[in-house]
């Protein structure tokens, strides 16, 4: 399994390949990942033991970290690097160790589904893409990349790796046509949602010590945890914070690190915003008692129809921790939490919808309250890790008997 992050960094693709190696090691298949060092501008400054070696997790599967070019700059040249010598050093090392396996497992994004090529070329094993960010459409649509020669190139290869995947799994329906769109017939192209830790928020108790370390004791919390970056256009919940900042005991707090922090950070400052808290990423242990002391969470993209047929990781994780959501994320996601319950929708880039929804929650509070607790059984229900383990791993049995057949 290739995946560019893996914990401790936090980026919800190495969350994806973490759980996917814990539930098929589970199920009793040998599992290898490879990833790189700590990579994401938010987090390339983690320090991680024997860099270029392997290690043995608790679940009993190794990691194997390569080397990577890691810089906390975001820039397009500077990412580029580090998609190029990821793609490099994962592709060599992940060649060797394919020969052993049976299949060849990439989590996205496009870099990493090449790296994935390579190896199940040399190794002449199949590989699945795990499509969890289209990319580089969504690059284009946070301005990162532009029209001209190279998003068009990047189109092309895009394309190629599809075709060249013994089936593709995706997150969503909409994914699942988007791939399809690119000639992929439908028997290779399955819908994989994410899935979230039954357990993982079950019977928390607030965090004590994280609301007295930031002034938030007695406070009515609205909670964002996450990556802070361009995708998410947070600016539009600090705008709603300024036409709530008249609101008495109303506290807004962004958890996580990210691109676009220090430009948010200047803002909030520059007009003096005393009802928001800006907070490193914590240990996921923590996250558990975070997220009961808060009241509110935020699920938030910018708008953008690539993003209509988007369901972020986080959005299952609120879900299953049963507070009151505020989702201003279009289509997918917002059907999700139409059926699960327990909190609004607004469009993306609405603050005035954002504000609103905040006011209809915390006034109507104790019943959604008791709505969130009915959506914590519904995402658990429906999305629980284990059975996303099963699921996929029965996609890669048959990748692999349609594969040896073909050979």
């Amino acid at each position: 399994m290739l995946s560019q992050h893996f914990p401790p960094e936090t980026a919800a693709t190495g969350r994806r390949a973490m759980d996917l190696a814990e539930e098929f090691t589970r199920l009793g298949h040998d599992v290898a990942v490879v990833t790189g060092r700590p990579n994401h501008p938010a987090t390339a400054r983690i320090a991680v033991s024997r860099q270029d070696g392997s290690s043995v997790t608790s679940a009993g599967y190794p990691v194997h970290r390569v080397r990577v070019w890691r810089t906390s700059w975001a820039g397009p040249l500077q990412r580029m690097l580090t998609y190029g010598t990821f793609t490099v050093c994962a592709a060599w090392r992940a060649a060797w160790l394919a020969r052993r396996a049976d299949i060849v497992v990439a989590i996205s994004p496009l870099p990493t589904g090449l790296a994935g090529l390579l190896a199940s070329s040399f190794s002449g094993k199949p590989l699945i893409f795990d499509l969890q960010d289209i990319w580089p459409e969504s690059a284009y649509v946070c301005g990162l990349l532009r029209e001209g020669t190279l998003l068009r190139g990047l189109r092309r290869v895009e394309a190629f790796l599809y075709r060249r995947c013994a089936a593709v799994t995706v997150i969503t329906p909409g994914f699942r046509s988007y791939v399809m769109g690119h000639g992929i017939g439908p028997d290779r192209v399955h819908v994989v949602h994410n899935g979230v830790e039954a357990g993982l928020f079950e019977g928390s108790a607030p965090d004590q010590a994280f609301l007295s370390g930031h002034s938030l004791e007695g406070k009515f919390i609205v909670l964002y945890f996450g990556n802070v970056g361009l995708a998410q256009n947070l600016e539009t919940l600090l705008r709603a914070a300024e036409s709530l900042k008249g609101e008495e005991g109303l506290v807004f707090v962004i958890l996580g690190d990210g691109v676009d922090k220090g430009r948010l950070m200047e803002w909030a400052a520059g007009r003096g915003l005393r009802n928001c808290r800006f907070v490193t990423t914590q240990p996921r242990q923590r996250l558990p008692g975070i997220v009961a002391a808060a009241h509110i969470l935020v699920v938030m993209l910018r708008r953008a129809e690539l993003f209509e047929i988007t369901i972020p990781s986080k959005l299952y994780e609120c879900l299953a921790a049963g507070k009151p959501i505020l989702c201003a994320v279009a289509g997918d996601a917002a059907e999700i939490v139409h059926k699960a319950g327990g909190g609004v929708t607004v469009l993306p880039d609405d603050v005035s919808g954002v504000v609103q929804a905040i006011q209809i929650i915390r006034n109507d509070y104790p019943r959604f309250a008791r709505e969130g607790a009915q959506a914590r059984e519904y995402v658990t229900r429906h999305y629980s890790r284990d059975q996303i383990g099963v699921q996929f791993a029965g996609i890669c049995r048959e990748a692999i008997v349609g594969w040896r057949q073909r050979s």
